[in-house]
């Protein structure tokens, strides 16, 4: 047996040049007795690579990506990355960029009534805006968010997939996997065009579940009153979980666009089991300061309390007994003591 494992790279890297997906398609290739055999699949290590969040400027992902462009696979412009979808779906579900407009159909289509863009009852689909309709609704989304930056970038397009939106097929089946539905996902990946109703429907109940969580954040935000979902401790933020299955999106997202000076902590107790299930993420600017290494502080942290971690250095996770969440969190903050962000802690 041969293990190829990125993470375990001289350099150091996490792996983070290359995903699973990556380096299956790069096996693919090598079994290939034809030069150019199985290069249509590279979309499918593209997608991988979105979904992990890997950088596709660099290292093996680049190379892989530079062939996917040399022999018409895949397709890179600069627009919106939001998806492929219609403008007021994607907009409702705007988690990743994170917009304020996600979970609030309202506010989506007072929104698109103010740009002027989306058509009836935002039915059109970003694909088919003019250039000047994308520059007006970039120009009005970049008003709403402070990260602006991240709304506009690279949009990969998989000319040969089912789901041409290089963002829309990584999401799908993310949602097949999460969802225990891998036959919808491998159809997906087969160009199975059936796959493609069912796969999206997945996709639409998980960003169902987000949106609520994230309607319930931040609403202690906007003032909604009581004691707040997020709490704070001198080194983390941490919240419990009321839907299954997100719980390590949702600390990604909370980490990333909600809670950015500490690394946050995601609690998921709606399992009918005697475990507690736990996620753990920084933001991008905080893991890049350095000296952070979450999957050791879980690690650590969980046995205390009689569970099991570990993970990445900014995304890890943990499982814990029932009724034993609150000394996990005490645990974890100790653990994460003299990293400097207990400089601001103020205790009320």
């Amino acid at each position: 047996m041969v293990l190829v494992n990125p993470c375990l790279s001289a350099e150091g890297r996490e792996g983070g040049e290359v995903c699973a997906a990556g380096l299956s398609y790069l096996v693919a290739r090598c079994l290939s007795e034809n030069e150019r055999g199985n290069c249509d699949l590279a979309g499918l290590a593209v997608a991988g690579s979105l979904g992990d969040k890997q950088d596709l400027s660099s290292g093996l992902n680049k190379e892989i990506l530079d062939e996917a462009v040399r022999e018409g696979v895949v397709s890179v412009k600069r627009g919106l990355r939001l998806g492929g979808g219609k403008i007021r779906d994607l907009l409702l579900f705007a988690t990743d960029p994170y917009l304020p407009l996600a979970g609030k159909p309202e506010w989506v289509d007072a929104f698109l009534k103010k740009v002027g863009t989306g058509g009836v009852e935002g039915e059109k689909k970003l694909s088919d805006l003019t250039a000047e309709e994308v520059e007006r609704l970039t120009a009005a989304l970049s008003s709403l968010s402070a990260l602006s930056q991240e709304l506009v970038g690279a949009v990969y397009v998989f000319n040969f997939e089912v789901v041409r939106d290089g963002t829309d097929f990584m999401r799908l089946v993310d949602a097949c996997g999460r969802f225990g539905k891998a036959g919808v996902g491998i159809g997906l990946c087969l160009r199975e065009e059936s796959a493609v109703e069912e796969a999206t429907s997945l996709h639409t109940k998980f960003q169902n579940k987000l949106v609520s969580e994230l309607n319930r954040i931040n609403k202690e935000e906007g003032g909604g009153g009581g004691e707040g979902v997020v709490k704070e401790l001198p080194n983390i933020f941490y919240f419990f979980v009321q839907e299954s299955g997100v719980t390590g999106v949702l600390a990604g997202i909370v980490a990333e666009y909600l809670r950015t000076k500490k690394p946050v902590v995601a609690l998921n107790t709606t399992s009918k089991s005697a475990e507690t299930k736990i996620s753990a993420r920084c933001s991008s600017r905080l893991f890049k300061s350095g000296g952070l290494d979450l999957a050791e502080a879980l690690e650590k942290a969980s046995r205390e309390v009689g569970g099991f971690g570990g993970g990445h250095p900014v995304a890890a996770g943990a499982t814990v007994p029932a009724g034993s969440e609150e000394k996990f969190v005490a645990a974890l903050d100790k653990k994460l003591l003299g990293k400097g962000f207990s400089t601001n802690f103020k205790k009320v």
